[in-house]
């Protein structure tokens, strides 16, 4: 037999790799890949091994679950990745898969800084947190003093606290059929619930009564020294001398918060344009960062210094903050077909010096 009509071995063991290497890459795999029935050549293979890296992935990630706005960047804490590629089996003769591609639903959770964000971190265990409060800043009596003389005493304006536990929650209610056909719409609905809860829990702090339904004592109704805007002759003024009060009482202001229309109105303001500046995504005001809330009153504002007091979670069994959960057998469900999502917090609020802060009022 003439060497050309023989078979090549090498060919047939070739072609044998490629079939199997087709047959492998064919849709009989994790939904997380997607394989499609095409020969694999080493640019597919390069280009393969970059999207499989974590670097690439991180890269991918950043970009689409990240947000700049003014210079602020927003992380969404949300699967908002997921919401944009569903796997759906298209029934074709060979049985691959196809994939849906669609945007999020909507953007990310909204603002990432809260006023609770701005104070100590802490837990507890009870229905209540018992604290000592300072009610004024004293004068600071500490002297030089030379060998063998007396130690002057400090003295100190307290009062006992017991701050109750507070609770703010929301639920939402959707199709069963519409929660199972959307992937993440869970995660989706979630982030958002949570979003209101911090917004409630947020409005509690500044404005809360102490009593029920609220339990927290907020910081405009816990007796903070204040200034008055028409004393001060403007609210830039009114700011400015909250901020001496804090920083003559011995603390370092640490936020701004005041009405979205009356923040506005600040960075607008010419006089006030030397004195502002975005920084480390910030609005900031001689430093200190603003940040517009509709839980404070137009008019009025809130200065202080957040190393100065605490946001403490009743955090339960399960060890977060925000608790969120999902049930079908709420109310008639069952019946309706419908998914009950929940998102609830439970917290106090202890202000260890009034000193501290600064109630800006008309």
């Amino acid at each position: 037999m003439n060497s050309e009509n023989k078979p090549n071995i090498g060919d047939q063991m070739a072609d044998r790799d490629i079939k199997q290497k087709e047959s492998n890459h064919r849709i009989n795999a994790p939904d997380k890949f997607l394989y499609v029935n095409q020969r694999v050549t080493p640019r597919m293979l390069a280009a393969t091994s970059l999207i499989a890296s974590e670097g690439y992935r991180r890269w991918m990630m950043n970009r689409t679950m990240r947000k700049t706005e003014h210079d602020l960047i927003i992380n969404f804490k949300g699967a908002v990745h997921e919401l944009m590629f569903r796997a759906t089996y298209i029934g074709s003769a060979d049985g691959l898969t196809a994939t849906d591609h669609r945007g999020p639903l909507g953007g990310g959770p909204g603002r990432s800084v809260y006023l609770q964000d701005f104070l100590v971190q802490g837990q507890t265990g009870g229905s209540s947190v018992p604290f000592v409060r300072e009610i004024a800043a004293a004068t600071n009596a500490a002297e030089a003093v030379a060998d063998g003389d007396d130690k002057p005493e400090q003295d100190f304006d307290l009062e006992e606290i017991n701050a109750k536990v507070g609770k703010a929650a929301v639920t939402a209610r959707i199709g069963e059929e519409t929660f199972a056909d959307y992937l993440g719409l869970q995660t989706f609905f979630e982030a958002r619930l949570v979003r209101r809860v911090k917004l409630r829990l947020e409005s509690i702090l500044i404005n809360g009564t102490g009593s029920s339904p609220d339990n927290i004592l907020g910081f405009q109704e816990a007796g903070l020294p204040t200034v008055s805007i028409t004393t001060a002759g403007s609210l830039l003024e009114a700011v400015q001398e909250a901020i001496a009060q804090i920083e003559s009482n011995g603390f370092t202001p640490s936020f701004i918060f005041l009405n979205p229309t009356d923040k506005r109105a600040l960075y607008s303001s010419s006089s006030a344009a030397p004195l502002l500046v975005w920084e480390n995504g910030f609005l900031r005001l001689l430093g200190v960062p603003i940040i517009g809330t509709a839980a404070v009153t137009a008019g009025t504002g809130l200065v202080g210094d957040g190393s100065e007091a605490g946001i403490m979670y009743k955090c339960g069994i399960e060890g977060v903050a925000y608790r969120t959960d999902s049930s079908k057998y709420d109310q008639d469900n069952l019946v309706n077909g419908l998914v009950t999502i929940l998102a609830e917090v439970r917290a106090a609020l202890v202000i260890q010096s009034l000193g501290a802060f600064v109630e800006i009022v008309a």
